[in-house]
């Protein structure tokens, strides 16, 4: 038995489950945790058995039978009508993220992709780039600040070229990396409101997403002139042999950071090194599939069943 818990509308999540439903397996569920609200999906008693159970569609799912949970998206808020204040929203949203959280906690014993503890710690990009920088990946050059005077002196020791980042993504806030064209033009203000990622322009236009699930690893290569190549697709995208010692350093910072999975992305230079930029717990990956022809899909439902054959995770 294999839990997802993520969002109703979360497309990996849902290609995941179609996998699954293709190849006539039964033992997939989708834990809409977006939509606990209004649907008596939550039940834990403590009172005789122990009993702990998701309730989905009129189905009664015992937390204790799954043996895999693919951690994917467990932040989403739930879906209510927009007649509710947000202060009523922020308590139904926190009220069923413990119920939900807490049922799970006290009842899973099997194996988690990732642990929820890693997961968070290594969303943490101060860590990954520490942690990267320690197995022999080249990272930029970088710091993390909100003091003017601070950003300017390393602006002017980078050459000019730097760009900026944040610290975490946001949900309801998507923020693109963007040049640091002249950080002159803005106030002391303008820092001080919070702190960001400030490193060493990377040129090149060759882009590496390399997606990790264990021992399996697939990488693609794309082609962009724009240091965030996200918005836009329409550009060469297509499969790629990564460098096997690169792939070694990869699975040497997910075991560091306790992670089963994770979602790399790297930049060559016009020397060809590829240098280190980040690495997402539960990043995007399914969307390279129908460009490159690799069966993702199919490897990461392998991935799954066999983490459902190899139990929890030492010391759980």
């Amino acid at each position: 038995m294999i839990g997802i818990v993520s969002t109703s509308g979360d497309l990996h999540a849902l290609a995941i489950m179609r996998e699954f439903e293709r190849r006539n397996r039964q033992d997939c569920n989708l834990l809409a945790i977006d939509k606990i609200w209004n649907a008596k999906s939550i039940f834990v008693d403590f009172s005789s058995e122990a009993v702990s159970e998701f309730r989905s569609q009129g189905n009664a799912l015992r937390l204790a039978d799954l043996q895999v949970i693919w951690w994917r998206r467990p932040f989403g808020k739930q879906v209510t009508p927009k007649l509710i204040r947000k202060t009523e929203k922020r308590f139904i949203d926190e009220q069923c993220r413990a119920a939900y959280w807490g049922a799970l906690a006290s009842a899973f014993k099997g194996r988690w992709v990732s642990l929820p503890e890693a997961t968070l710690r290594a969303s943490n990009k101060i860590l990954q780039l520490k942690v990267a920088q320690s197995v022999g990946f080249r990272v930029p050059n970088t710091v993390v600040s909100q003091s003017r005077a601070e950003v300017l002196s390393f602006w002017e020791s980078c050459r000019r070229e730097v760009i900026i980042k944040s610290l975490v993504a946001i949900e309801s806030c998507f923020l693109l990396t963007r040049r640091l064209d002249d950080p002159r033009s803005f106030e002391d203000e303008a820092y001080l409101v919070c702190p960001a990622i400030y490193q060493e322009l990377i040129p090149g236009r060759r882009h590496m997403r390399l997606a990790c699930f264990g021992d399996r690893a697939f990488a693609a290569v794309i082609e962009s002139e724009d240091l965030d190549w996200r918005p836009k697709l329409n550009v060469p995208v297509y499969s790629y042999d990564a460098p096997r010692d690169l792939l070694d350093k990869a699975r040497l910072v997910l075991k560091l950071l306790g992670l089963e999975m994770g979602i790399f992305d790297l930049k060559e230079t016009p020397q060809g090194e590829w240098v280190w930029l980040e690495v997402n717990p539960q990043g995007q990956f399914l969307f390279l599939e129908p460009i490159t022809k690799v069966a993702l899909a199919e490897n990461f439902v392998d991935f799954l069943i066999e983490c459902a054959g190899r139990g929890s995770q030492d010391g759980q």
